[in-house]
C-alpha cells in the first residue's frame, strides 16, 4: 500500500501559498493521511491480507527544470515517510523505503547535473528508471533471491563442480572446449534500453539478476560461448574463471524467453489497464450502487462526470470516456487479462539448452 504524492496537497506548497492558513491546511493533509492510512492497513490486516506499508517516492523540489518547483513538497512527503514508518511499527507490518533512497539519488546526481531527477519532468511520476530502481527496493526489502542460476566447471578435471538453479547433464569438458546441456529454473529479467540508465543507479544485474557461468581450468586466451549453437558472447579465460554472468548478454535463448514472457505480461496489463478505467469512473459515478453496474444504467451518470470535469483533469475525464468505451468490452478484457498471464506462464516453463564453449576463431589479418 503506497499513498502520498495526491494526499500532501501539492498546490499547497506553491510558491504564491504562505500563511497561517496555509500551515493549517497542510497540517490537516498530514493528519488524514496518517488516519486514513491507519484505517486502511487495519481493515486489511482483519481481512487477513499479508500488509505491506511503502514510503512514498519523493516529490523532485530540488532538479532545475522546466515546470515550476514547489518547494517544501518533497520535505512534506518525507514526513508522511516518517508516519508510515511509525504505523509499520505500530501495527507489526513490514515497510519498505522509497522515498529516502530515491531523494539520496537524486542529491547525490544533482551535485554534478542539477537537471537529472529520477523521479521525472513534471516531479512527480517516475520513468522507467525510476521504476526499476523502485522494483530494486522492493525486492531487496522482500529479500528476494537474485539468483537466476550458479554453474561452476572445472575444465582441467573435467568435471562439475556447483550447479545452483540448474540442472546440468551430459558435461564434456577440457582445457580446450567444455559442453553441457542445461535447464534453470528460472529466467534472467529483461531490462529493455529505457529502463537500462538505472543499472547505474542501484546494482540491480549484481543483487537481483545473476546467471552465472564460472569456468576454470580452460587454455589461456578468448573463448566463444555458443547456447543451442548460437554465439553470445566472447571471454577470456580469466574472465570465465572468475564467472561471467550471462543476464547481461543482450542475445540468449533465455532473455529471448524471457522477453516473450513480458510481452505476453504486458497484453495483460493493457487489459487490466481497461478494467481500472471502469472500475475507477464506477467508483466515482454511482460508488454505493449494487454491482455489476449496467451501462445504460450509469450513462447518465458518466456522462455528468465527464461534463463536470470539463478541462480542468484530462486524466480524470479521460478514464470516464474509457469507461463508456470499454464496459461492454469488460468481460472480454478479464478473459483477456487470464489468457495473457496463462500465456506467459506457459512461455516461461524451464527449457533445457545445450551450452558449448570452443577457442574463438582469431580475425583474419586485413591485407
Amino acid at each position: 500500500v503506497m499513498f502520498g504524492m495526491n494526499d500532501v496537497g501539492r498546490h499547497l506548497y506553491a510558491p504564491e501559498k504562505s500563511g497561517p492558513g496555509t500551515e493549517a491546511a497542510r497540517a490537516d493533509r498530514a493528519a488524514a493521511f496518517e488516519t486514513s492510512m491507519r484505517e486502511l492497513a487495519r481493515r486489511l490486516l482483519d481481512a487477513g491480507a499479508r500488509v505491506i506499508l511503502v514510503q512514498p517516492s519523493p516529490f523532485d523540489d530540488t532538479a532545475r527544470l522546466e515546470l515550476p518547483d514547489l518547494p517544501g513538497c518533497g520535505a512534506a512527503l518525507a514526513g508522511y515517510a516518517a508516519t508510515v514508518r511509525r504505523l509499520a511499527a505500530e501495527l507489526g507490518v513490514a515497510t519498505i523505503d522509497f522515498n529516502g533512497p530515491m531523494t539520496d539519488l537524486n542529491r547525490r546526481r544533482q551535485a554534478y547535473d542539477p537537471a537529472f531527477t529520477l523521479v521525472g519532468r513534471d516531479r512527480v511520476h517516475p520513468g522507467k528508471p525510476g521504476h526499476l530502481v523502485m522494483a530494486y527496493l522492493f525486492l531487496r526489502a522482500q529479500d528476494e533471491p537474485g539468483l537466476v542460476s550458479a554453474v561452476h566447471i572445472d575444465a582441467s578435471a573435467g568435471r562439475l563442480s556447483k550447479a545452483e538453479g540448474a540442472v546440468v547433464a551430459d558435461l564434456e569438458a577440457s582445457p580446450a572446449s567444455v559442453a553441457f546441456d542445461i535447464t534453470e529454473a528460472a529466467l534472467p529479467f529483461p531490462v529493455d534500453p529505457e529502463s537500462a540508465p538505472a543499472l547505474g543507479l542501484v546494482p540491480f544485474s549484481e543483487a537481483l539478476n545473476r546467471q552465472i557461468l564460472r569456468v576454470a581450468g580452460l587454455a589461456p586466451g578468448r573463448h566463444r560461448l555458443a547456447i543451442d549453437d548460437e554465439p553470445v558472447g566472447e571471454f577470456d579465460a580469466e574472465a570465465l574463471a572468475r564467472g561471467v554472468n550471462l543476464a547481461d548478454l543482450p542475445h540468449t535463448p533465455q532473455l529471448r524467453q524471457a522477453r516473450a514472457a513480458r510481452a505476453a505480461l504486458a497484453r495483460k496489463w493493457e487489459a487490466e489497464g481497461g478494467l481500472r478505467s471502469i472500475a475507477y469512473s464506477e467508483h466515482f459515478a454511482w460508488p454505493d450502487a449494487p454491482r455489476p453496474l449496467d451501462l445504460a444504467a450509469m450513462r447518465a451518470r458518466v456522462e455528468a462526470r465527464i461534463a463536470a470535469t470539463g478541462s480542468s483533469n484530462s486524466w480524470v475525464a479521460a478514464q470516464h470516456r474509457a469507461c463508456l468505451e470499454l464496459k461492454p468490452r469488460e468481460p472480454e478484457l478479464a478473459a483477456q487479462a487470464e489468457s495473457a498471464l496463462a500465456e506467459a506462464r506457459a512461455i516461461a516453463r524451464p527449457r533445457p539448452h545445450r551450452s558449448a564453449l570452443a577457442p574463438a576463431r582469431a580475425s583474419a589479418p586485413r591485407p
